[in-house]
């Protein structure tokens, strides 16, 4: 390796200030800011699973199951940021323990556990990328549904298919509850209209099994 004058002249002084700017910088703060925006993802987890049960004792199940889907998605975000985490903090504490030898010739870990421990935190970081991947896979729907539709377009348009079917058969459903209890309620005894209501159901119906 050949090093600019400057540099050569000047070599501790320039490797510890660019591996204490790295450590700081690039290791230290984002993970500390990451552990703080975590904690608060983590907070307002817990009070949208609070309202989330609040709005079930209300019976407003469409808005709680729209929460749902976000609390998981919330969820899905802390744990890709855990497993960042928790690969990012042995290798800062890596570089601190290199820099403080460095830098004030203090030995606090002897050469050869160092070396041994960098290829263990190596090792654990490149795994820690397919294990993003298994992440997704089991706690995102859109990213399996797009995930079919690049490798898989057979499965992906049977799942889609499927997706259709519960969405005309909940069409179906969700009126027929609605009108007559809304109709119940306030008293509504037109039979005329009673009677296209009726045959409205029946199409849904008809079309709900069609696509079954």
């Amino acid at each position: 390796m050949t090093l600019v004058s400057f540099i050569e002249n000047h070599k501790q002084i320039y490797f510890n200030i660019y591996y204490w700017f790295r450590v700081v910088f690039i290791h230290l703060i984002p993970c500390f800011a990451l552990v703080v925006l975590t904690a608060l993802l983590i907070n307002a987890m817990r009070r949208a699973q609070d309202r989330r049960q609040l709005l079930l004792k209300q019976n407003r199940r469409s808005e709680s199951r729209r929460l749902a889907e976000s609390n998981w998605t919330t969820l899905m975000l802390v744990a890709v940021v855990g497993v960042f985490l928790v690969v990012e903090f042995p290798l800062a504490i890596l570089f601190i323990l290199m820099l403080v030898r460095n830098t004030f010739d203090v030995e606090i870990v002897e050469q050869h556990s160092m070396e041994l421990a960098t290829l263990f935190v190596n090792m654990v970081i490149v795994l820690s990328y397919p294990f993003n991947f298994v992440i997704y896979c089991a706690m995102s729907r859109q990213f399996r549904s797009t995930f079919r539709s690049m490798f898989c377009p057979g499965a992906a348009s049977a799942a889609a298919m499927t997706e259709m079917a519960d969405g005309a058969t909940h069409a179906g459903r969700m009126p027929e509850h609605t009108n007559y209890v809304t109709m119940v309620d306030n008293g509504r005894n037109d039979k005329r209209q009673l009677q296209q209501e009726t045959k409205q159901l029946l199409a849904v119906e008809h079309i709900a099994e069609t696509h079954l």
